[in-house]
């Protein structure tokens, strides 16, 4: 950074350098680096220049704190004392719950202090104390901020129905942290892949095979039709087929071999027929080929809301979103679109925001 060893110490060059990178700090004299202004300006600019501040300057409550601030990991340059300081953990951790990890020990197993780091940061939890690890207010703390904290929960309270409920509601990938038994529970398996319906990558394969399960991750991300095991989208394609008069009239006459008798007694006699069909509608709307533009557009036509399910790299989405508007009302086309990332709809269909749609169907409106 400083050719010279003059610059080094020349203190308009180093605050030049420091706030367009806080680590030229390194290369500054030692004077410099214990200047508070220098300092300062080094750290605001990136927390993980505390680390080439001087032993005083380590020791200084307000440089720290400035530096947690800008960097959570910077405690672990702070001084020995500012460590082990109770006072000085409790602020650091309610600016940066992650700051707890270079707690002392003794300040890790502080209740207070814990609970208020995983309410900065669930996922501080992982530096708590075994014992306040299987403390349950303090799971709910960190699982309700982070749902994923889970696991660094105990054993036990991952088995807790109460704490995985609080977990996936916030986070529906945190299932995979909950106890075998949990895992196998339909409602608590629901409620993952309703809060994110990529957790359906998480779940036991038996549950991948439920209809209900599967139609819930589907509503929530279409995204999550890569975790569908192959057979049961050929079990359904399949069943769909099936006339509804087949099952009474082939046992009827005694001619209904094992696979169609699989095939017709999921699909009826367990009355997932609707299931299926919504299932089967969702996977042609979110398959981005060429060849279901006719139909997706049929679809949206009919409901606006399945637009929801259209995925946004679709070679022909914004054709998709135009037709949808000149056929429906904005309002409905927006409340669709606002399921998917905005941040990808809105670079697909190139506007900053969603209440500029209007000017999509003016522009293609001007167009030859």
């Amino acid at each position: 950074y400083f050719a010279l060893d003059v610059l080094k110490n020349d203190r308009e060059v180093v605050l030049t350098a420091v706030n367009q990178d806080g680590q030229a700090l390194d290369y500054a004299s030692n004077a410099l680096k214990d200047d508070r202004e220098v300092v300062l300006a080094a750290i605001s600019q990136d927390g993980y220049a505390l680390e080439f501040a001087s032993a005083a300057l380590k020791d200084d409550r307000e440089i720290v704190l400035a530096a947690i601030n800008q960097y959570g990991w910077a405690l672990q340059f702070a001084s020995a004392e500012l460590k082990n300081d109770r006072d000085f953990i409790l602020a650091a951790v309610n600016q940066s719950g992650c700051a707890l990890m270079f707690a002392s020990a003794a300040l890790k197993n502080d209740r207070e202090i814990v609970l208020a780091a995983v309410n900065q940061d669930g996922y501080a939890l992982e530096s708590a104390s075994a014992l306040l690890q299987a403390d349950r207010e303090v799971i709910l703390a960190a699982v309700n901020q982070h749902g994923q904290a889970l696991r660094h929960a105990s054993i036990a309270l991952r088995a807790d129905r109460e704490v995985v409920l609080a977990a996936i509601s916030q986070n529906g990938l945190a299932l995979q942290f909950a106890s075998a038994e949990l895992k196998d529970n339909q409602e608590v398996v629901l409620a993952a892949v309703n809060q994110n319906g990529k957790a359906l990558q998480r779940v036991l394969p038996e549950w991948k095979n439920d209809p209900d399960i599967v139609l819930a991750a589907l509503q929530q991300n279409t995204k999550a039709r890569k975790y569908i095991p192959k057979e049961f989208i050929t079990l359904i394609k399949e069943s769909l087929q099936v006339d509804e008069n087949v099952y009474e009239i082939a046992t009827r006459q005694h001619r209904i071999d094992d696979h169609i008798s699989q095939i017709i007694s999921s699909f009826l006699l367990t009355k997932k027929a609707d299931t299926y069909r919504e299932i089967d509608l969702i996977l042609h709307l979110s398959s981005n080929t060429e060849d279901n533009l006719t139909f997706i557009q049929s679809q949206v036509e009919e409901d606006a809301s399945r637009l929801k399910y259209v995925d946004p790299d679709h070679p022909h989405y914004k054709e998709i979103v135009l037709e949808a508007l000149q056929k429906t009302s904005d309002a409905s086309v927006i409340e669709a679109l606002q399921h998917n990332s905005q941040a990808i709809v809105l670079k697909k269909l190139e506007i900053d925001k969603l209440g500029d749609l209007y000017k999509l169907v003016q522009t293609d409106q001007r167009s030859p």
